[in-house]
């Protein structure tokens, strides 16, 4: 780990607010070489400084991937940090190309000494890890969750989730505190229905009096939210279709039960909640449970021994001035408390250490709606006349699981598909014909990249990436299956250029929803990892998934 921080300065043009900023070193090492963190504006999110472990230094919005970064120079000279050579620039200008900026300048500077930024540098590896920090595994999570894709969750199956991360060794022991979520859903989901109550009545005022209905476009939603603007950037409830589908979602919102069991959460409270689910676990820990009760609350002094436990630089003054400003916030009007309720003091200490959370969290994913405009717009109608498109969801894929079992445990059943996908019976199928059979038959399953990976892993490669054979065809159906899933649910397109480790292996089994406890997975990665090569490619996982759900219809079809 570095001990200075970076400061990149004089970028003008484009992404200049993305580029320029203070970058502070982080509690870890990425390619051998240190790397830092931006996050002096919430609005833009976390953006990162690092080494691609070839030749460059790049500053991504994602820590591991240089190939889509704003700004980078060679790193070819050796050099542990973008300050030492002298190197030169490479920005993106405003038409697309690349080109050297001579004016900006990487510096050395001292490291921040706030004792929040410094327990959050601290805690953001482990966060990292648990897939709480990058876009996408935040997006992959809520895929699992949100069964029906429809912007909500069932609070019962986030719990299950998490339940399952810890239980499968992907999450530490003890983060699945049934006490602890109570807290949590007090504290993100009531806030959440408060939210709804008003924009509904607001809705209803607006719905009421059709001269105040203005024709303006939605505002832009921001990527990254804070606390204190969590409801800002809310959509204009303008056009009448618009209007009422936004009024059946706050509707459905606003009467959630106040019990847990049957709670929702939506989309965008989905990251922040999952922020608290962390934090209140964490600072739970860090006091002392054998004297704790948090019936009666916390006092300066517990204060001391949670920050002493997670290691945030601290002094009497500092504890007395924190203390202060915390009962004041949870005293009545203003008045301080000698001891403020657990929930109160994990709510401050998270506010403090991580204020900012990604209520958008895929937005950078183009929409199907976006795309059918820009063709519309290149094109004209008739491109689009006669094609749909509908978000894929888990549930999608359950049903399509039922049906494929039931299909391939019926060899007259199996047979009549061959005979489909084997129009001129000459005894080999190409993929072509079998994808045009799932589009009418499983449509969930027409993902053509997934498709030609299931043929090259049923088929053993050999330049066969195209046709199977009859005794093949339940094996590739299993394999288009799983690939179709699990490319959906992890954002994947090429498979075998993507190693997981074995904490990766226990998350991503987690989210698939592996029965498998901690011990048995690490000794499924070592049968999985053949070369003890310490990783396995993202292929092999899904080969490895589909041996160990669905062996007993992988079998020849005579």
């Amino acid at each position: 780990m570095a001990g200075f921080a970076l400061e990149i300065r004089d970028r003008v043009g484009r992404y200049e607010k993305f580029i320029n900023g203070r970058y502070e070193p982080m509690q870890m090492v990425h390619n051998k070489k240190g790397c830092w963190v931006a996050r002096d504006d919430a609005i833009r999110g976390p953006r990162y400084l690092f080494h691609t472990g070839k030749s460059r230094w790049v500053i991504s919005s994602r820590i591991d991937d240089g190939t889509r970064c704003w700004i980078y120079r060679s790193g070819n000279d050796g050099s542990m940090d973008p300050s030492d050579g002298g190197g030169i620039w490479n920005c993106i200008d405003e038409d697309g190309s690349w080109s050297v900026d001579s004016k900006v300048k990487c510096e050395q500077k001292p490291a921040a000494t706030d004792q929040y930024i410094q327990a959050r540098l601290k805690m953001e590896h482990e966060m990292r890890k648990l897939g709480l920090i990058d876009s996408s595994y935040i997006r992959q999570m809520w895929r699992r969750a949100s069964e029906n894709g429809n912007d909500f969750a069932k609070l019962t199956q986030v719990h299950k989730m998490v339940d399952d991360f810890v239980k499968r060794g992907a999450w530490p022991s003890k983060f699945n505190n049934v006490n602890i979520f109570s807290h949590i859903h007090d504290k993100t989901i009531v806030a959440g229905k408060k939210e709804a109550d008003r924009l509904v009545a607001q809705t209803r005022a607006v719905s009421s009096n059709p001269a105040k209905t203005t024709a303006a476009t939605e505002p832009a939603k921001p990527a990254v939210g804070t606390e204190q603007e969590a409801d800002k950037g809310k959509p204009e409830m303008t056009a009448e279709g618009n209007k009422q589908l936004k009024l059946g979602l706050l509707d459905n919102l606003q009467k959630t039960s106040k019990t847990e069991e049957s709670a929702l959460i939506h989309k965008q409270e989905f990251h922040r909640y999952m922020l608290h689910v962390y934090w209140f676990h964490k600072l739970w820990q860090s006091l002392d449970e054998a004297t704790f009760n948090k019936d009666k609350g916390v006092d300066d002094k517990m204060m001391k021994r949670g920050f002493d436990d997670l290691q945030i630089p601290n002094t009497s003054d500092f504890i007395a001035k924190e203390f202060a400003s915390m009962s004041e916030a949870a005293g009545d009007k203003g008045k301080p408390v000698q001891e403020v309720p657990f929930i109160e003091y994990c709510k401050y200490v998270r506010q403090r250490i991580h204020p900012d959370f990604q209520a958008e969290f895929d937005a950078d994913l183009t929409s199907p709606e976006v795309a059918t405009k820009s063709i519309r717009k290149l094109a004209d109608n008739k491109h689009t006349s006669d094609s749909f498109w509908k978000i894929k969801t888990w549930s999608d894929f359950n049903m399509a699981e039922v049906r494929l079992r039931t299909l391939l445990q019926d060899d007259v059943a199996a047979r009549f598909l061959w005979d489909r996908v084997d129009f001129n019976g000459n005894g080999f199928a190409p993929v072509d014909e079998i994808d045009r059979y799932l589009a009418q038959e499983i449509p969930v399953l027409n993902h053509r990249p997934a498709l030609s990976r299931a043929c090259i892993k049923t088929t053993g490669g050999g330049g066969r990436s195209d046709w199977v054979q009859k005794k093949e065809i339940k094996r590739f159906m299993v394999h288009a299956f799983v690939f179709n899933k699990l490319y959906w649910l992890f954002d994947q397109v090429e498979g075998e250029e993507r190693r997981m480790k074995l904490e990766d292996f226990k998350l991503c089994s987690a989210l698939c929803g592996s029965d498998l406890k901690e011990e048995q997975l690490e000794q499924e990665f070592r049968e999985v990892d053949s070369n003890r090569g310490g990783t396995v490619t993202f292929d092999d996982f899904c080969v490895d998934w589909a041996k160990k759900k669905w062996s007993e219809v992988m079998t020849d079809l005579s």
